[in-house]
């Protein structure tokens, strides 16, 4: 089994009651930003210039041992077997746009629109890992 940590965009309450109460299409926080750009994808994130300001927003949320990736999604996003998972405080299923750290390759995947996207190295991952 492999350890594996699922990083997330984590808004509070009041930024969500804010981006809620600002009539389209007035600039909502920057958080929000990232969050909106992570559900689009790993492809829309590069196109949109937006990478590195979006992975600033990411920060651990579970811990999970699985034997892959799917099983990984398997075990976050319907809570199949809750014994694999460690809650690292507020977390949410996982879904596209969600890190995923492999820790026995350093490798980290992003959840795609269609599987995981192995992002590509050069940005700063501090608050992922």
């Amino acid at each position: 089994m492999t350890k594996y940590v699922v990083s997330q965009i984590q808004m509070t309450k009041e930024i969500i009651d804010l981006v809620n109460s600002t009539p389209y299409p007035e600039a909502k926080p920057a958080i929000y930003e990232a969050y909106r750009d992570a559900l689009m994808g790993w492809d829309f994130i590069q196109a949109n210039g937006s990478v590195q300001s979006t992975l600033d927003y990411y920060t651990p949320a579970m811990n999970v041992e699985a034997d892959s990736l799917d099983r990984v999604y398997y075990l976050t996003n319907a809570w199949n077997d809750e014994s694999k998972v460690e809650r690292l405080g507020r977390c949410r299923s996982t879904s596209v746009g969600d890190l995923i750290l492999d820790t026995e390759t350093d490798y980290l995947y992003m959840v795609d629109t269609c599987g995981f996207r192995n992002v590509a190295t050069g940005y700063e991952f501090e608050g992922v890992l």
